[in-house]
């Protein structure tokens, strides 16, 4: 593995960081050799690697990231991995705009523009952006960025349930339970 990292393949430099990270293959659980890797291979625009260097940013080494805390480093390391296709990512930098989080104005455009991305590539592991897209569609305002359309909210919700999401699950419940959402 360290010779496949040597020799600059992303893949392996991901997968040792994320042995760092957690304490696999024996070795001690060190999250500024994980975040070094997680960096090199980001520099190689491998997404995942991307993203955990965005994670790592935005948490600090108080929460273990093995680095400084650096909003807008996390911010732009987000945005990276989400223009490099990182499902995750995108999620992400919707939700960061949506929200104004790490010191970012609020852009409910591109928020929503992001969040159409990560839902076109929803999967088990990534439902979150069918969901939270579903939640703006149902209650979307005269004045927001989408119209309000409960039938595409419940065909949203319908495919990150069967995703297995357990909130998409709960929320489809409650509308047949109530009839809501048409």
């Amino acid at each position: 593995l360290k010779k496949l990292v040597s020799a600059g393949y992303p893949e392996a430099m991901f997968y040792l960081a994320d042995c760092h990270g957690s304490g696999r293959l024996g070795l001690e659980v060190d999250p500024k050799e994980a975040f070094t890797l997680y960096q090199s291979a980001a520099k190689l625009n491998h997404p995942q690697s991307a993203y955990r260097v965005a994670v790592c940013c935005e948490m600090g080494a108080e929460e273990g990231g093995g680095t400084k805390r650096d909003p807008l480093k996390a911010m732009q390391w987000y945005k990276r991995a989400a223009s490099l296709g990182d499902p995750p990512a995108m999620y992400k930098m919707g939700m960061i705009l949506l929200k104004g989080l790490l010191g970012q104005p609020k852009n409910p455009r591109e928020a929503l523009s992001w969040l159409k991305r990560a839902a076109e590539r929803a999967d088990e592991e990534n439902p979150h952006a069918l969901h939270e897209l579903g939640l703006l569609y149902e209650s979307a305002a005269p004045n927001d960025a989408i119209i309000r359309d409960e039938n595409y909210s419940r065909q949203l919700f319908t495919q990150a349930a069967e995703l297995g999401y357990k909130y998409s699950q709960y929320r489809l419940g409650s509308a047949y339970e109530y009839g809501l959402l048409g």
